[in-house]
């Protein structure tokens, strides 16, 4: 009942709280089997809907079973599709409550549904997949156990990485993986069902990793975000279209994330010399109040972009007045979120519960003034001048940079001159560009 208007209402909401968002090997995409559909978990609440909101998918999600903790709550998570799937820490009473689960599950696959779980387990804010968990694969096999073979169930892999995970306006990669018929493992399956479950679970891992950013040692993070930062600011994504339907983002930050990993491999005491190159760059960045893409090819042009600024003025400061207090309330109640993966989902949840409620206003207030169409109208100039206040607050704050680019560049000319050229020796590095 939910569904439907909830992706709805995300799709325009994604469009005003991310920057951009990528969609790489949408080749890949199955959509005409039965298909446990298994991601990457890193970013709490935002996890589930990313692909469903820009796919206009309709997804059954394996949710945490503690969130239904009343009957209330668990009748609203059911209309939205979300399946309780409860842990060892919730009890062993919870547990027997998972039987339930898969045999709505195998009914769903059944009817030729989309299930999505992440089998990693627990949500960590991270940069490296972690084990991937058995319940995927048993819950394939349940689903052929009661149906049968014939059920032509299949298992697609999928990732999402974000630039910035816990902050507003971050850019978004969403991948898609290969799918892979459940029928391979039928021999197996057949004589050894546990052989089966352990094959099918590594093959799923080694499918991910194929498609995910990941970084193998923690302590190379901090070097990738400072590579893909210049490799971004080199490459910027345009404002529309906002959703970008290839794999250039994907394969340059993959191509990163490789050449990283491999050095950590074969040659790890060569990453100190690039770390402490990329740091002290940073530093003189920040110690000059700079931004890496003011030194790039894709820096802000000052006169076309000071017009734009006086002329669109008015429009933003409307704008500005009419959004100030929902996006204000969401930030500070981002803030207080006890762990740093809820801080951007508690961002979006009131960011949009706050939007349903300046709607609904303004929808009920031209309604009662006008008729229907002016409400319908109404709305949507809302969410466009939202938009548009977003990203004229954004390239306010570039244009700034721009000014103070062209202010340092003229009183420390040669202190810049070197700044560019150490930026040169580490975008000289990165693969892809």
């Amino acid at each position: 009942m939910f569904y439907f208007p909830l992706q709805v209402l995300m799709v325009i909401i994604y469009r005003i709280y991310f920057r951009s968002m990528h969609m790489a090997n949408l080749k890949y995409w199955h959509t005409k089997k039965p298909t446990l559909l298994v991601c990457n978990h890193v970013n709490a609440f935002l996890d589930p809907i990313m692909l469903p909101a820009q796919m206009r998918l309709k997804v059954y999600f394996i949710t945490r079973g503690d969130v239904f903790k009343t009957p209330f709550l668990s009748w609203a998570m059911w209309q939205l599709n979300q399946l309780p799937m409860f842990r060892r820490r919730d009890g062993l009473k919870n547990l027997k409550r998972n039987e339930e689960t898969f045999n709505r599950c195998f009914d769903l696959l059944k009817e030729g549904k989309r299930i999505m779980i992440f089998p990693e387990g627990d949500c960590v804010n991270e940069m490296h997949l972690r084990p991937i968990q058995k319940g995927s694969a048993r819950m394939v096999f349940g689903a052929i156990e009661k149906y049968g073979w014939d059920l032509d169930l299949h298992i697609q892999t999928t990732s999402v990485h974000y630039s910035n995970p816990s902050e507003f306006r971050s850019d978004v990669t969403t991948n898609v993986g290969k799918p892979f018929p459940v029928i391979e493992y039928k021999e197996l399956y057949e004589s050894e069902p546990a052989k089966a479950i352990t094959k099918m679970t590594k093959d799923i891992e080694k499918n991910m990793k194929e498609h995910y950013i990941q970084m193998d040692d923690k302590s190379d993070i901090e070097l990738f975000d400072q590579w893909a930062t210049i490799a971004r600011s080199e490459t910027p994504s345009s404002v529309v279209p906002w959703r970008q339907l290839n794999n250039k983002r994907f394969d340059r930050e993959k191509a990163i994330s490789d050449k990283l990993n491999d050095i950590r491999a074969n040659d790890p005491d060569s990453l100190e010399p690039l770390k402490t190159q990329a740091s002290k760059y940073f530093d003189r960045l920040k110690g000059l109040n700079l931004r890496d893409r003011d030194l790039s090819r894709s820096r802000k042009s000052l006169a076309p972009g000071t017009l734009f600024l006086i002329l669109g003025l008015p429009l933003f400061i409307v704008g500005y007045l009419l959004n100030i207090v929902q996006f204000t309330v969401a930030d500070n109640k981002a803030k207080k979120a006890k762990e740093v993966i809820f801080k951007n989902s508690t961002r979006l949840v009131f960011t949009m519960l706050m939007n349903l409620g300046v709607v609904f206003i303004l929808f009920l207030g031209l309604l009662i003034a006008g008729n229907i169409w002016m409400a319908i109208g109404g709305v949507v100039a809302f969410w466009l001048l939202a938009w548009y206040t977003i990203n004229y607050r954004e390239y306010l704050r570039d244009t700034n940079y721009a000014f103070r680019y062209h202010s340092v560049k003229g009183k420390k000319s040669k202190e810049m001159e070197e700044l560019t050229q150490e930026r040169q020796a580490i975008l000289d590095l990165i693969p892809g560009l």
